[in-house]
């Protein structure tokens, strides 16, 4: 955005309707503890039963500290698969095939 790089954290539910976003200048912990503390505490979402995510380890310490604040129940699995997250990666498909780098 205006030349400056941002790394777009998306939330998508099973029928691949955007749920939130949240753009951020790092990709760190502390940006995914922001975006995933932004989506549970909307009015339009539920409590997730399972949350999909890459392997990156941001998010590993995120969900573990949303847990230990009661934000996310206990009993949420969080699945760490890089093919499981498909839906999100299949729907930027269309936007890298418009803008060229």
């Amino acid at each position: 955005m205006k030349g400056k790089w941002n790394y777009l954290y998306r939330a998508v539910d099973k029928q691949v309707n955007n749920l939130d976003f949240y753009l951020s200048s790092h990709r760190d912990q502390l940006a995914a503890a922001r975006f995933l503390k932004k989506l549970i505490l909307a009015k339009h979402t539920t409590t997730p039963r399972v949350i999909n995510t890459d392997e990156n380890p941001a998010y590993i310490l995120a969900i573990q500290s949303a847990k230990q604040t009661g934000n996310i129940p206990d009993k949420t699995e969080h699945r760490k698969v890089k093919y499981l997250n498909n839906r999100i990666e299949c729907d930027h498909r269309r936007i890298k095939r418009l803008i060229k780098y």
